[in-house]
């Protein structure tokens, strides 16, 4: 907008909640708050899904060693027969 003559007036103001546990009601916090409330909103399973995540991979990784000792063992004893 020209001269910056807007018909809004600024949607947080300093003070305009009180936090249960002191901390300053600042513009900075509160714009953090509301980023933080509409990521929840957007992606409320996030954190399942990360938790599934890591089991996957933890189960992955297992899975991959033992096929790799499966892998040495078959071609060991594949190789012994074969002089």
């Amino acid at each position: 907008m020209p001269h910056l003559h807007i018909a809004m007036p600024p949607p947080l103001h300093e003070g305009q909640i009180t936090y249960s546990d002191g901390t300053k009601a600042t513009v900075p916090q509160m714009a953090q708050d509301v980023g933080a409330f509409l990521s929840w909103a957007a992606h409320p399973h996030l954190q399942t899904r990360h938790r599934t995540g890591w089991f996957v991979l933890t189960y992955l990784a297992i899975l991959s060693g033992l096929l790799f000792v499966l892998k040495r063992r078959v071609w060991a004893r594949r190789n012994s027969d074969n002089p």
